[in-house]
């Protein structure tokens, strides 16, 4: 089950011209979309980090991440998308 899932994800980042990460707690602890994120980069593909948790910030691998990607994290918080600092 888990390398199915596996190949899927990587299947839908090797298609893709655009990665949207959803990021919250659970994201973060996620081994899988740790590997997803550093796969996206591998194959560099524009990343979009959107922030989907109120009052979430970014740590560990995570933060370290979106920090050398030098990426701009967004928030999709109220149905709306905004800018986050």
């Amino acid at each position: 089950m888990r390398s199915d899932m596996m190949d899927c994800m990587a299947q839908a980042i090797e298609k893709a011209c655009v990665v949207i990460m959803l990021i919250s707690e659970n994201y973060s602890r996620s081994v899988y979309c740790k590997r997803e994120a550093l796969y996206s980069v591998d194959l560099k593909r524009h990343i979009i980090p959107c922030r989907v948790q109120a009052n979430f910030t970014p740590r560990g691998w995570l933060a370290k991440f979106t920090i050398l990607q030098n990426l701009l994290i967004c928030g999709i918080l109220g149905g709306m998308l905004n800018a986050l600092d």
